[in-house]
């Protein structure tokens, strides 16, 4: 295979890592093709989405109440806006629409959280300039299925670091320290307060940590990380909102051990390519860049051959 695509598939595994039926359930040991180093003020980078040709990112927890737009062949900043009249308490993955930028406010480490919130950006409202403030509109939730709110660093299954828009609704994956699997809640994209409502769970095999949806609706795709081992899952096929329904491919990304994969987007309608932030931990604050739909596109080759 070409060099360009950095494949490394000596672990092609047709398993059953969940328990629904697909035609590909894949595992493929991957290396990624690039990777550039961000800025220091992005240190703690999140989450991630791709608007007005740029890419935005957001720190988590204790960082300041900012989204950065930077450029991904420098990771230089080009626009810093701040979200006005609220606080990062944890601020963990950013989502978008046509016209609204999401921002979750809903990690929950020490498993002591009761009220979670999302900040809802108008996207006319950010100014194309340097450094602008907006004032977003809230939406609270709790989850419909939490009762237990005793502490315990790292062993709640009521962390969440993961959101993406679909239709009219926001979706949240959880990161579930108790089994490593994700639960799949939703939620309405108006300001108000809610339950969010529990709708599926997929044996993850680990921490999800960002997620999104391509422009078409077709592609799901999940970052996250296990003893210190990133993964990405892709999801094709599947129904409605069922994301874990269709066929399931797992990239282990073994070749950046200890690199805090946090976030993950594509580029405007391009579904080709999937987009990686990692906080800086063991490994810089970088950017790294899958040639997704080729991936896809050999695996679906194989299983029909």
């Amino acid at each position: 295979m070409k060099k360009y695509f950095a494949f490394i598939l000596t672990l092609l595994l047709l398993t059953s890592l969940s328990a629904q039926e697909s035609a590909i359930d894949t595992t493929i040991i991957y290396k990624p093709s690039k990777i550039t180093k961000l800025a220091s003020a992005m240190k703690e980078t999140s989450g991630l989405i791709y608007y007005n040709n740029r890419f935005w990112t957001i720190n988590d927890s204790g960082g300041k109440p900012i989204i950065y737009a930077f450029d991904d062949k420098t990771g230089k900043i080009k626009q810093k806006v701040k979200v006005l009249f609220s606080t990062n308490r944890d601020w963990e993955d950013i989502a978008q629409d046509s016209l609204f930028i999401y921002v979750g406010d809903f990690g929950n480490n020490s498993g002591t959280r009761e009220l979670y919130k999302i900040y809802k950006i108008e996207k006319k409202s950010i100014k194309n300039s340097e450094k602008s403030s907006v004032i977003p509109e809230v939406i609270n939730f709790t989850y419909e299925d939490q009762n237990n709110f005793t502490r315990g660093h790292l062993q709640t299954a009521y962390d969440c670091e993961a959101l993406l828009c679909f239709n009219n609704n926001i979706y949240i994956f959880s990161k579930d320290w108790e089994t490593r699997h994700t639960t799949l809640y939703i939620l309405p994209k108006t300001k108000g307060t809610y339950k969010a409502k529990k709708l599926h769970t997929f044996n993850s095999d680990g921490l999800i940590t960002g997620a999104e949806i391509s422009k078409d609706n077709k592609i799901v795709a999940l970052i996250g990380y296990k003893n210190f081992y990133p993964f990405m899952w892709i999801f094709t096929d599947f129904k409605n909102d069922n994301f874990f329904s269709g066929n399931k491919i797992r990239l282990d990304l073994n070749s950046i051990y200890d690199a805090q994969t946090e976030s993950i987007t594509f580029k405007n309608n391009n579904t080709d390519t999937l987009y990686v932030t990692c906080e800086k931990s063991g490994f810089k604050q970088s950017i790294l860049v899958f040639p997704i739909k080729k991936i896809i596109n050999i695996l679906n080759s194989d299983s029909n051959k």
